[in-house]
């Protein structure tokens, strides 16, 4: 772990928590995935961390891909004031998900 990341300046806490970010970082072996995939991110994600489309997620899942990108930063995306904006876009996707289901004959 300290090969990877320093967290000698970090509070205990926050220290426990990058920890399990990276054990899971090297512990976990995605499978492929045939549905769809929505994700939502910050603004600032797409600048800071991925010129990719579809944020990695492209080689993993079979059903396609789409990027939602919501107001506010990262730490605070499921918080207000910007919670609101992912639950409507969530509810958007949801609506769309289920309405499509419907004229296929799939039901909900």
């Amino acid at each position: 772990m300290d090969e990877m990341v320093d967290l000698s300046t970090f509070e205990v806490d926050k220290r426990r928590v990058w920890e399990a970010h990276v054990r899971a970082l090297i512990d976990h072996y995605p499978k492929p995935y045939e549905g769809r995939v929505v994700v939502f991110h910050s603004p600032v994600h797409l600048f800071l961390c991925s010129f990719d489309e579809q944020c990695g997620w492209g080689e993993l899942v079979r059903g396609g891909v789409t990027v939602k990108v919501t107001p506010g930063d990262h730490s605070r995306i499921l918080e207000e004031p910007f919670v609101a904006a992912v639950a409507a876009e969530m509810r958007r996707c949801l609506d769309e998900f289920t309405g499509s289901r419907h004229e296929k004959g799939g039901g909900a």
